[in-house]
């Protein structure tokens, strides 16, 4: 019994607690000419509209319909801004204006405003593989050890909203991949060498320098599709920057477009033989992943089964045959009911984990 008040607990916690991402998704810096209130006004307007862009993933998310009027009250959504080193940009100096937003209540105000939000506290880790060739040399980033661009990719996902987890490359990670696989973007060994990382989404990273630029191909692999771009600029920075840029945008645009708003209905979802936090975690991970599904919050914990409220654009056939797709997930008939109460208590769907 005491066991299971544990695993209660623990769940509990992880159903409290924020996201990690959360605490600088919302975070934006931009320039502006001196620390005049007017300056300070046209940064924090500059600064939101860039986090609608980070948080919808659209480029036009600050002219959509709606968005002026979340624009026009932006000190409304500002909780905190300071100012950092000035920097020189066309032969001028400029102040470094730090600016923080209430990003709860500026994701339902866009989502009020029919704008898609790929909302921070459904963000989760994507594992990056970054492999650099310099001098006809191959590194792995992650560990100890350090090549070029991966400081640059660490920065990249805080700025573009997109957390990244960098593998340890032990030896558990050194014996299951090599610079080679990496390099040749094979999704096998690439998927495997990631399964330990419990993420469902995957990002490759490949730079060579050729003559006085530097090349990049980026691999995205997520939910059975793969995805890739090549980028180049004239540092590794530039192109670890420019390539989860582009990854981060098409993440968003693909998680954002179900949001929790009008259209999305709410089936629940019971899964059972969740014995552990682990359990629990991997689960919530994998249904959030699917195509269609917006967002997963548990609704009862009890001692060996979860029941998630699911907020979809599927009908429930659909996300049946979704979460059916789930390797570990096996499909359990829910008993009809005699009794009106009775069938308003059971789950819409029900799982079994393997």
């Amino acid at each position: 019994m005491r066991k299971i008040r544990v695993w209660l607990g623990l769940i509990a916690l992880a159903v409290l607690a924020p996201t990690a991402m959360a605490n600088g998704l919302y975070q934006v810096e931009v320039l502006v000419e001196d620390q005049s209130e007017e300056a300070r006004q046209q940064g924090v307007r500059q600064g939101l509209a860039e986090l609608m862009e980070r948080l919808s993933g659209r480029e036009d998310a600050a002219s959509a319909s709606g968005a002026s009027s979340i624009i026009g009250e932006s000190s409304r959504y500002l909780q905190q801004f300071d100012y950092g080193e000035p920097v020189e940009r066309d032969g001028e100096q400029r102040e470094r204006l730090r600016l923080r937003f209430d990003g709860e209540m500026l994701e339902e105000a866009m989502q009020e405003a029919g704008i898609p939000v790929w909302a921070g506290a459904d963000r989760r880790p994507a594992v990056s593989w970054l492999v650099v060739e310099h001098r006809g040399e191959r590194q792995i980033a992650g560990g100890d050890v350090l090549v070029d661009g991966q400081q640059a990719l660490r920065r990249a996902g805080e700025r573009h909203g997109l957390p990244l987890t960098l593998p340890l490359m032990d030896l558990e990670d050194q014996r299951a991949m090599d610079s080679s696989d990496l390099w040749g973007g094979f999704r096998e060994p690439i998927l495997e060498a990631s399964a330990r990382y419990e993420a469902d989404t995957v990002i490759v990273g490949r730079l060579d320098q050729r003559g006085s630029a530097w090349q990049g191909r980026w691999i995205l692999f997520r939910n059975g599709d793969t995805q890739e771009l090549s980028v180049q600029g004239e540092t590794p920075a530039e192109v670890v920057d420019s390539g989860i840029a582009a990854m981060a945008r098409r993440m968003t645009r693909e998680l954002a477009a179900v949001g929790v708003g009008a259209e999305a209905d709410i089936y629940r979802v019971q899964v059972r033989g969740i014995g552990s936090l682990s359990d629990y975690a991997w689960v919530q991970r994998a249904i959030e992943g699917r195509r269609g599904v917006g967002r997963v919050e548990p609704d009862q914990v009890n001692a060996d089964s979860v029941e998630f409220r699911v907020s979809t654009s599927l009908d429930r056939d659909g996300l049946a045959r979704e979460l059916a797709d789930v390797r570990r997930l096996e499909r359990e008939e829910v008993a009809e009911d005699r009794m009106p109460a009775e069938r308003e208590q059971r789950p819409d769907l029900r799982f079994r984990l393997r």
